[in-house]
């Protein structure tokens, strides 16, 4: 996100593809982290991402940021 605010939005895709690319071989909820509920928002964002990089169109992305979420 810190990528993404500062208008580096190739580094910021790079940066969501890279911890999904980490993420993904964990459980659902590992320690306690909710990670499918935050892998599914920075798939979302970078997705988002993608299409505005690929359209040409940096326009704000209006998507929640990813929270981690622990597991009550």
């Amino acid at each position: 996100l810190h990528h993404y605010q500062h208008g580096n939005w190739g580094a910021a895709r790079s940066m969501f593809e890279l911890a999904i690319k980490k993420l993904k071989e964990y459980p659902e909820i590992h320690h306690g982290v909710r990670l499918k509920e935050f892998l599914d928002v920075i798939g979302s964002w970078k997705e988002a991402l993608d299409q505005s990089i690929s359209d040409r169109k940096m326009k704000e992305i209006l998507l929640p940021y990813p929270k981690i979420t622990l597991e009550s």
